[in-house]
């Protein structure tokens, strides 16, 4: 919310917008899980 000042209504975007994130970089990298869901939002594996 406070990087794009959504609305709750905007969730299913970024859920969106994350899940084809994850895929192309699974399909780039070959790595599953690049992009870990945290308690509040997403953060990147370090690698």
């Amino acid at each position: 919310q406070t990087v794009w000042g959504m609305e709750k209504a905007d969730l299913a975007l970024l859920k969106n917008v994350v899940y084809r994130l994850r895929k192309k970089l699974e399909e780039e990298t070959g790595e599953a899980a690049l992009i870990q869901t945290r308690p509040g939002g997403y953060s990147f594996l370090d690698l």
